[in-house]
């Protein structure tokens, strides 16, 4: 079997609308811990066209035994029907589909904490 660019072009642009729908749902799940607001823009690199995507909530925020969580495959504490994501991936996959890197920065003012990570 050869699969042409014809085949493989719809197939990637919606794993990266997956993806980014991923990372909204994400954002949105965090109206259950107080966010208002759910924000994504676009940026581009002025020096060499590269593109970036920012998804901002002002949720809960993760304290850093969360964030690690977050960051490791195959753990959820989505525990309800509602919300998609209780297998735990969801954010790992939809990160790797739209680039080589992904940088998250959380505060949770439970505690006051401000953490950093990058994979």
């Amino acid at each position: 079997m050869v699969l042409s660019l014809h085949y493989l072009y719809p197939v990637l642009t919606s794993l990266i609308f997956a993806a980014i729908a991923e990372l909204l749902d994400n954002a949105i799940d965090e109206v259950n811990n107080g966010a208002t607001f759910v924000r994504v823009n676009k940026f581009t690199n002025p020096r060499d066209g590269s593109s970036s995507l920012l998804v901002q909530d002002d949720g809960g925020g993760m304290d850093p035994d969360a964030l690690r969580c977050c960051m490791s495959f195959g753990f959820s504490d989505k525990q309800s029907d509602a919300f998609i994501g209780q297998y735990g991936n969801g954010f790992k996959t939809s990160t790797m589909r739209l680039g080589a890197d992904v940088i998250v920065f959380t505060q949770n003012q439970k505690n006051w904490y401000f953490s950093f990570a990058l994979i």
